[in-house]
């Protein structure tokens, strides 16, 4: 099931260059989309994590000769869950991902600490974004 899976990394660089100029409000810089994909015999050994928004980053020091380094300020994450069953009978995902993707942004709305940001746009333009990769 990987192999699948290696087609949403492949697009990653075109994902970076498509939103690098675009601003969606003041309260969200950056978004990082986890993505699973477990049997439901693993399900159970790796649970759901709440999302997780940072309006401060944190500095991580770690032993290397360029220093401490910093996770970005007014950064989001959260996990998409996919099902298992679905991707499984499947052998190319463009077909199902990006309604799935477009979905999870709801979560986006639900933190209570992000009022400055406009999903309806965001949403918009990552359904343009799916629709310039072909995947929609």
């Amino acid at each position: 099931m990987l192999d699948k899976f290696d087609i949403v990394t492949a697009i990653g660089k075109n994902m970076d260059i498509f939103f690098a100029d675009k601003i969606y409000g003041s309260d969200v810089e950056v978004i990082y989309i986890g993505i699973r994909c477990l049997t439901p015999v693993f399900e159970s050994a790796f649970p759901k994590k709440k999302p997780k928004y940072d309006l401060k980053g944190k500095v991580y020091h770690v032993n290397n000769d360029d220093g401490p380094i910093k996770s970005p300020d007014k950064a989001l994450s959260y996990s998409l869950t996919l099902d298992y069953s679905k991707y499984k009978e499947i052998t190319d995902i463009r077909s199902i991902f990006p309604q799935d993707v477009l979905d999870s942004l709801d979560i986006i709305g639900t933190i209570k600490q992000i009022k400055d940001f406009d999903l309806v746009k965001f949403k918009s333009d990552f359904e343009t974004f799916f629709k310039s990769v072909g995947w929609i």
